[in-house]
């Protein structure tokens, strides 16, 4: 399946979207705002992961503002996507890069932004519309057990699928070719 990676705030935040530029503003150094006056602050990933990676083909003027908040003191961080989303809840004015499935499936109080007018969802993903996700994958040892298979044949049946696509995936079946 694959996920829209999305830039996200706490729902209460009541910040919908930004552009690019806006975006990029929010990891300037100081005190960046939201376009309501909020105070951002960005939730930082290791320069290498793939959310590190996203923000700048997400918002291409944000990447270097995101590089050289990297370089600064005291700013958020987090290594797993639990900790981005945790502290997207719970620090005031922060925002993270998650995926619209984990939002979903784990019922988190964040609000997917659009970024220069582009919805984040499977439908926009599936369309074209929305060009940035997250693939996932299944992957197991060759020598696994008979119920592997009927598992993996579960995931490609139609109520899987359905339930993948409820939950913010884009199920194999969907993808474009």
């Amino acid at each position: 399946a694959r996920t829209p990676w999305v830039i996200a705030v706490h729902h209460r935040l009541g910040v919908t979207d930004l552009t690019s530029e806006q975006l990029a503003n929010l990891y300037a150094p100081g005190s960046a705002s939201y376009p309501n006056g909020h105070r951002a602050r960005p939730v930082l990933r290791d320069p290498q992961d793939a959310d590190s990676r996203l923000i700048g083909s997400l918002a291409p003027a944000a990447r270097a503002a995101h590089e050289a908040a990297q370089a600064r003191r005291g700013m958020l961080r987090a290594v797993t996507d639990t900790e981005a989303a945790e502290l997207a809840e719970q620090v005031p004015g922060a925002f993270a890069g998650t995926t619209l499935a984990q939002i979903l499936s784990e019922r988190r109080p964040l609000m997917a932004l659009k970024i220069d007018g582009r919805e984040p969802s499977v439908d926009a993903l599936a369309a074209g519309r929305y060009p940035f996700f997250k693939s996932l994958f299944v992957v197991v040892r060759a020598d696994d057990h008979v119920d592997v298979g009927r598992f993996f044949d579960f995931l490609l049946s139609p109520p899987a699928q359905a339930l993948l696509a409820n939950h913010g995936h884009l199920p194999r079946s969907r993808f474009a070719t």
